[in-house]
């Protein structure tokens, strides 16, 4: 429908230029069409410019509704809990370390390198470390599903940092099989712990020893909570998370687990991936150190290891 100061304008250009010289010159056709053409194009470039509110209602009523539909789109729990822990799919690494972990368990048996040092032979076999060493998995279970819901970059960077030291154990596992026979054949007293080690030397056999996962790991975890600032201020988790560290880096040796080999290739495995994830901090404390900096230095006491 023709607006009506268009239709008016387009009314009186008629009656002035088309019909008039239509009838009096020769070329009149020829003009009215012309004036006609002129008046509609200005007619058309009016109504391009014309605001929303002139554009026909039907369109405008369909556009709402198409706006309004995507806008109101209802999300479900289900869908709204998926987008905000989408970074679980990491956690399916675990699924293959434990099915690669129970092959080479099934397979590397007997026909594997003895891994032993001097040095184990004078540890003595201690069942009370069972404790700790069993600690270790919701150790590591804390570290790694704290910062799953709290600290998305620390948790990447702390399964970034166990999980390639893993593939790495099981790199070496499988290419270099190995093992030992430290364990002892009978305990000297019967307890609850002895009762303990029994079952874990039942489960766990003495094979795929180096470097030793429960040492790497507990390192990594340690290493994440004195690095977040989710603690920055709590002390009493990093001391907690460094007495609990230490406890089962010893288990492993006092349960005759692992031999000290065992425990110096996982530091030195630790060394490089903390090198790699936390550079920053490495590159602070090999500046600290090449300045010779004391441990009772402000600089080297507030930094967290």
């Amino acid at each position: 429908m023709q607006r009506p100061e268009i239709k008016n304008n387009i009314q009186q250009s008629n009656g002035t230029h088309g019909i008039t010289n239509y009838s009096n010159t020769k070329y009149g056709d020829t003009k009215y069409h012309n004036a006609k053409y002129h008046n509609l194009k200005n007619y058309n470039a009016e109504y391009s410019s014309m605001k929303q509110k002139d554009i026909p209602r039907s369109y405008t009523q369909e556009h709402t509704l198409k706006s309004s539909a995507i806008a109101t789109c209802p999300v479900t729990p289900l869908k709204s809990l998926l987008l905000r822990y989408r970074h679980a799919w990491i956690l399916l690494y675990g699924i293959f370390y434990l099915a690669c972990f129970a092959y080479l368990e099934n397979t590397v048996t007997k026909k594997f390198h003895i891994i032993t040092m001097p040095v184990d032979l004078k540890i003595p076999f201690c069942e009370y470390f069972i404790i700790p060493y069993l600690l270790w998995f919701a150790y590591i279970t804390f570290g790694v599903m704290y910062f799953f819901f709290h600290q998305k970059e620390d948790y990447y960077k702390i399964c970034v940092f166990l999980f390639t030291g893993m593939t790495v154990f099981l790199i070496v596992s499988a290419i270099y099989p190995n093992g030992h026979y430290l364990r002892p054949l009978t305990f000297e007293r019967e307890n609850f712990c002895t009762d303990l080690v029994r079952w874990l030397y039942q489960t766990d056999t003495p094979t795929n020893l180096f470097p030793s996962i429960h040492v790497y790991n507990s390192l990594g975890v340690h290493i994440a909570l004195t690095h977040s600032a989710c603690f920055k201020d709590k002390k009493a988790v990093s001391r907690t998370s460094f007495v609990l560290c230490v406890l089962i880096i010893l288990s492993t040796m006092f349960l005759k687990q692992h031999s000290v080999f065992d425990v110096f290739t996982a530091f030195g495995m630790a060394a490089i991936m903390y090198y790699i994830v936390y550079r920053e901090a490495y590159k602070k404390v090999l500046s600290l150190l090449r300045a010779g900096k004391s441990e009772k230095s402000p600089a080297l006491h507030d930094l967290r290891l």
